[in-house]
């Protein structure tokens, strides 16, 4: 039988500007990697932490979803994070789109 251990890491309940904000560590764990990967993503600028405190970068908890997409990326199709990083920004940008048309189309 498979036992998940639990985080030693204390959840944080930080909030800025209305949105939940989470450490390093607890991204790190909910997607099952080594914050020095983290870290290594912040570096090439495909995620981007909010703030850096003493005690290490705040992520929104959307970042989450971000770090699992790459992953599904490189484990998946074999991209290499640099590609994910600009598939990302232009599944982003297409949503954006989508937004603008949505809005455009209710205006007439």
């Amino acid at each position: 039988m498979f036992i998940r251990k639990r985080s030693s890491y204390p959840i944080l309940k930080v909030e800025w500007k209305g949105e939940r904000l989470i450490s390093m560590q607890e991204l790190s764990f909910r997607c099952k990697l080594h914050p020095e990967i983290i870290e290594h993503y912040v570096e090439l600028d495909l995620i981007s932490p909010i703030k850096y405190e003493q005690r290490g970068y705040l992520f929104r908890a959307s970042a989450v979803d971000k770090v699992r997409s790459i992953q599904r990326l490189r484990r998946d199709l074999g991209v290499n994070l640099i590609s994910a990083g600009i598939i990302l920004d232009l599944l982003d940008e297409i949503d954006e789109l989508k937004k603008e048309v949505s809005r455009l189309r209710k205006m007439r």
